[in-house]
């Protein structure tokens, strides 16, 4: 690569670290990243945008949800510890700062309150909401479907509707099962069609996942106790489940 190949490269380092205007653009990005954090948190609640964003890179909801504690503890902390440091201080420029951290932490104090008294919806629709997203680029709902289909009846006669039939090793699973690289295993719904029970994160914290059956397979109530399963359902004959561990 020629030398003349990274100018362009070397001058827009050089603006970024030295010229006051970029400091300045910098400044305007990171004050309206900041806005749009503190504007979720009102909106969707303190754990909405991580939930959702857990679902959609299929990570621990509560890892995310502890993520989303430690930055908004960060910030709050951050904001409270700036304005007793501008106590007493004189000048525009340290009104503008006591102003602003005083912005950030009422929202995040506000979210909380707001949250805790149950105004913003339960986390689990919103993981479930990016999960799905997730799934309708990495898995064929339909090809599962035409998988469970072709299976013997005569291998689980003998089961009764709504029971567990086999766990399946990955040598088992149809590639667009093993592809996702979850804990798998057979079951029969209350019908006695197949369905495909898939697990994630079996972990003293809990463990979420997905089914997937025929379209005419209805989804669970949910069971809100301690270790019950909570379902959701995400398109006909297919519903997320979360367990506490």
């Amino acid at each position: 690569m020629s030398i003349s190949c990274l100018r362009p490269l070397r001058t827009l380092i050089t603006w970024i670290e030295g010229s006051p205007r970029s400091r300045r653009c910098l400044k305007i990005a990171a004050g309206l990243l900041l806005a749009g954090l503190l504007l979720s948190g009102l909106i969707l609640g303190p754990f909405g945008v991580g939930a959702y964003l857990g679902g959609l890179l299929n990570r621990s909801p509560f890892g995310t949800a502890l993520v989303a504690l430690a930055g908004w503890s960060y910030l709050l902390v951050h904001g409270v510890r700036k304005l007793l440091a501008s106590r007493g201080a004189i000048g525009s420029g340290t009104s503008k700062v006591v102003v602003f951290w005083a912005v950030v932490v009422g929202c995040i104090v506000a979210s909380f309150i707001l949250h805790s008294v149950g105004v913003y919806p339960a986390w689990m629709p919103r993981f479930a909401r990016g999960f799905e997203r997730r799934l309708q680029t990495r898995t064929d709902i339909d090809a599962i479907r035409a998988w469970l289909h072709a299976l013997d009846p005569n291998d689980y006669a003998d089961e009764r509707p709504g029971s567990f039939v086999e766990v399946l090793d990955r040598a088992d699973q149809p590639q667009d099962i093993a592809r996702l690289r979850a804990r798998v295993w057979l079951e029969l719904d209350e019908a006695g069609r197949p369905k495909v029970r898939l697990a994630w994160d079996a972990s003293k914290l809990g463990s979420w996942g997905l089914v997937i059956g025929d379209e005419r397979m209805e989804t669970p109530a949910s069971d809100h106790s301690m270790y019950g399963e909570r379902c959701l359902q995400l398109r006909p004959g297919v519903y997320f489940w979360e367990r506490e561990g």
